[in-house]
Order: C-alpha cells, then sequence, then structure tokens
C-alpha cells in the first residue's frame, strides 16, 4: 500500500565481526560501524588524510561518549590503523582521559577528547602494500619492515684547505 522510506540495501561491512567480538559504532549520528572490539582492543580503520586532526598538531581524536563506551565494555587498548601509510596507532583507553585535551567538534561530533601522534606507539602493518613505488629509490626496508637510514651523498666541493700566510678573500670585501 505505501512505500517503505527506509532502504534495506546492505553496505559492504569493511569489518568481520566474529563470535566474541563487538561492533564499534558512531556514537551521536548515523550508527554507522567503524571498527570492532575484540579482545580488549577497539581496532579502527581510516585515512589519516580526512580523520586525523591536523591544526595545531596532528592527532587523533574520540567523543568522550565512545571513551566511556570502550571503558564500559572492557576495552583496554585502542588500535588505529592509517590505511594510507600501514601504520598502527595504539594507546589505551585511560591515556585519553589522562593525557588526552578536550575540544568541542561542532554539532556533528560534540565533544571529544584528542591525542598527539607522539603519544601512541607505532608499528607498521606487516600486510601492508603500498602503491607508491617510488620510496625504495630513497631506502630499503629490511626483513623486519624497519625503515632504513636514507642513504645521502652529498655534492658539495670538497679539496678547499686555508693555507696560512695567504690572504683569503673576505666576504665583504678586504676587511680594511
Amino acid at each position: 500500500m505505501g512505500k517503505n522510506i527506509v532502504s534495506h540495501k546492505s553496505k559492504k561491512r569493511k569489518y568481520e565481526i566474529r563470535e566474541g567480538e563487538y561492533p564499534l559504532r558512531v556514537f551521536g549520528r548515523t550508527g554507522d560501524i567503524v571498527g570492532k572490539i575484540a579482545d580488549h582492543t577497539t581496532h579502527k580503520d581510516v585515512s589519516a588524510k580526512t580523520a586525523f586532526l591536523k591544526y595545531p598538531y596532528p592527532a587523533i581524536a574520540h567523543t568522550i561518549e565512545a571513551l566511556k563506551y570502550m571503558q564500559e565494555m572492557g576495552v583496554v587498548y585502542i588500535d588505529v590503523l592509517d590505511k594510507d601509510s600501514g601504520i598502527h596507532y595504539k594507546t589505551t583507553v585511560q591515556k585519553y582521559f589522562d593525557e588526552g585535551e578536550y575540544f568541542y567538534g561542532g554539532e556533528k561530533w560534540g565533544e571529544q577528547l584528542k591525542l598527539a601522534l607522539p603519544n601512541f606507539t607505532q608499528t607498521r602493518d606487516p600486510e601492508f602494500i603500498t602503491s607508491h613505488t617510488d620510496a625504495l629509490a630513497y631506502s630499503a626496508t629490511s626483513d623486519t619492515n624497519d625503515v632504513m637510514p636514507l642513504s645521502y651523498v652529498s655534492r658539495a666541493p670538497v679539496g678547499v684547505t686555508y693555507t696560512k700566510g695567504v690572504k683569503q678573500l673576505g666576504l665583504f670585501g678586504d676587511g680594511e
């Protein structure tokens, strides 16, 4: 008789919720699944370009409501994977309350706590495959996926020495 307003099209979920795991949903907005809770850890995959705060310093924010929900669910750790770089940012929920900085994210997000990126343990995901191959031209990675230091060859002139007794030209004239 009447048309159903709600669409029942299923969205492709990027998180497979297994037995003993729970979905992590967006609080205060749509209720979409943004991650999962498994083994006392929340797992969330985001793009640093759009999800990380950039000003005045790079940080990751969570709503206070979501952090309290994580505590109620027995979550100890927060693991955020940057899909662009393959870096896992891991910290504890308690660290957000201890060292996080409060800010208001507007009508869309509400009250949040942000934590600067240096406060996270950062590791590279071993399954991450980069689509940018030019990085290997600068440095190669080791077997443990740790980034090797950049090898640099200087093109500066060499062999210029100071000879005592020979007058050198001054930068702004003779100096007399």
